[in-house]
């Protein structure tokens, strides 16, 4: 059956082919809190409890305080925590928190400098510029990269952004770039539907390429409806790299088009397509 399929484990031989057609720019990026999470940054959980410290610095145990003070049994989920510390202060002490919960200055361990060492290679013409959406707070990949890189966060930057040039599309904003207008973390965010000029980012990234995704929960519904249907319109196989299993409508898209799940980090991932070690410290 082809959703059988889509749990087998690459063939050995079909990871040269996926090395050779992300280095011709024939795929594009979607990464999230998986991909982070590796560098030794806070996973959505994690994030969570540090806001609810920050919330009750002076409480032994600030999560019981949290739960008895809000009236929240369920699981630490950081869109509902966040939604909860808003509601009940205010927009900009949510934001405050999540600026200083956390050290947004981690520098990346060299693994995570695959991403700057394929877009050494990818793009020029005949090729493609290599294109990442992601839903990352923190500017882990921006600094990944080389500097001939677009970030984009803002509707601004995509008018201005160059088709030539590596593309960074921050679906969810940016810690460091206007946080205070571009993050989308509470529940109410991500029950909005994305800006038209997102959508149309989003499409542009995604246009003629098949999609490799990284680290993604799938958890903000309308950015889940446009991987779907990506999945279902791309030209290629999508390779949903993940330690978690990805939601039913994700695995029904991918045994339609043939896609597969592979149930690993993306340090392994690369690591599959030959980008070790040696190669990253040599030309990064």
């Amino acid at each position: 059956m082809l959703r059988d399929k889509v749990f087998q484990p690459l063939e050995e031989e079909l990871w040269a082919m996926v090395e050779a057609d992300i280095k011709a720019g024939e795929y594009a990026f979607f990464v999230a809190s998986g991909l982070s999470a590796t560098a030794g940054l806070l996973t959505g959980t994690q994030l969570a409890e540090r806001m609810i410290e920050k919330l009750y610095p002076r409480t032994v145990d600030p999560v019981a305080r949290f739960r008895t003070s809000f009236g929240y049994s369920g699981t630490l989920d950081l869109p509902v925590v966040s939604q909860l510390i808003e509601d009940r202060f205010s927009r900009e002490r949510l934001i405050r928190f999540l600026t200083s919960c956390t050290d947004w200055n981690v520098q990346p361990y060299y693994e995570h400098n695959f991403l700057r060492l394929m877009a050494i290679e990818i793009g020029g013409p005949p090729r493609k510029a290599l294109r990442i959406i992601t839903t990352n707070f923190d500017d882990l990949l921006e600094r990944s990269l080389s500097s001939n890189r677009e970030v984009i966060v803002t509707h601004d930057q995509y008018i201005l952004a160059r088709d030539y040039e590596p593309w960074v599309l921050k679906i969810h904003g940016c810690i460091k770039t206007h946080p205070m207008d571009t993050i989308r973390i509470t529940s109410a965010d991500l029950n909005r539907r994305l800006e038209n000029w997102k959508r149309a980012a989003l499409q542009s990234c995604l246009d003629r390429r098949g999609l490799v995704v990284i680290g993604y929960g799938a958890t903000d519904i309308h950015i889940k409806r446009v991987v779907v249907r990506a999945i279902q319109e791309a030209e290629k196989e999508t390779y949903w790299v993940s330690l978690g299993t990805p939601p039913r409508q994700i695995i029904n898209a991918l045994s339609r088009k043939g896609g597969r799940y592979l149930k690993m980090n993306a340090i392994d991932f690369f690591r599959n397509l030959g980008m070790g070690e040696d190669d990253l410290h040599r030309q990064v």
